[in-house]
């Protein structure tokens, strides 16, 4: 090749390359609205322990658990802009009853802005007044047994992608180094479990 093709190549090249920066500089200024969840159950009592022979009766709220479950849902703003007031709502299908619980590390100050409401015997509404880029919302509710399916994770806003996260595996020696060599890397991996 000559000199005159080198020169053109780099020109092409740098060309294309500016276009793909400009293009991704421009995507991330756009603002995005997006939650995403995570649902996890577990059962609070093995179920050998459970059993009305024994006389075990376990009742939270007025309410009789027979099989008593942790539902975790965190939610996560993982958009570029705040979400004001959204309209999450969680749901099991069946006969599973849903009890409002609690936030777990809520953050200072957002006492008064973040609820639990039991909205039916079978749902909850996660009242949000707002949730910040970044921020993770952990809400801890009951169940009085163990669902066949993973309950419905719903939240109809104009404007909002919805999706499903993954819990991440880390190994503990890969967490204790990460403390060590990365303390925001391994901040970031313990808030995504």
């Amino acid at each position: 090749m000559s000199t005159d093709q080198y020169i053109a190549l780099g020109g092409a090249v740098s060309t294309l390359l500016g276009v793909v920066i400009t293009w991704l500089v421009a995507r991330k200024s756009q603002p995005s609205k997006e939650l995403s969840y995570r649902v996890r159950m577990d059962p609070l009592i093995s179920s050998k322990i459970v059993d009305p022979d024994r006389n075990l009766v376990i009742h939270y709220g007025g309410e009789l658990l027979p099989h008593p479950v942790l539902l975790s849902i965190d939610i996560t703003n993982t958009g570029n802009v705040p979400v004001e007031s959204p309209p999450v709502e969680v749901e099991a299908p069946g006969t599973t009853y849903v009890i409002p619980g609690y936030f777990e590390d809520l953050p200072p100050g957002y006492e008064d802005l973040w609820s639990i409401e039991r909205t039916d015997a079978e749902s909850c509404a996660i009242k949000l007044a707002h949730i910040n880029p970044g921020q993770t919302a952990r809400a801890r509710l009951l169940m009085d047994e163990l669902p066949g399916t993973v309950p419905i994770f719903k939240c109809p806003m104009a404007g909002l992608s919805l999706r499903e996260g993954t819990p991440v595996e880390v190994k503990p020696v890969v967490q204790m180094f990460l403390d060590i060599v990365a303390p925001k890397a391994g901040l970031l991996l313990k808030t995504m479990r």
